[in-house]
């Protein structure tokens, strides 16, 4: 009876090991956001499946960065650029 309680935390310790990054503290409205835009990126633009479409857009001063920042706020995507700059940059290095 005593291992009942073991063998759940056991299993969930084990779940969530199995999950991975899946379980982190990001919103999964914002998850599926960012894998929409990298999608768009790829299917559309062909990007880098690594780069979000409001980052890309800064990075190349595209006319669609204006659209981008006039639906998500102003400076969203010199933010997502500097965001995934430091993020490579940091997953380059590790």
């Amino acid at each position: 009876m005593g291992l009942v309680p073991v063998a759940r935390v056991r299993c969930a310790l084990l779940f969530r090991r199995l999950l991975g990054s899946a379980m982190n503290s990001t919103p999964y409205h914002t998850r599926i956001l960012e894998a929409l835009s990298q999608l768009l990126n790829v299917a559309v633009f062909n990007g880098d499946s690594d780069e979000m479409l409001s980052s890309r857009s800064h990075r190349e001063r595209w006319k669609l960065e204006a659209w981008i920042d006039w639906l998500f706020g102003q400076g969203h995507c010199k933010e997502a650029y500097e965001w995934e700059k430091a993020n490579y940059l940091h997953r380059r290095t590790t």
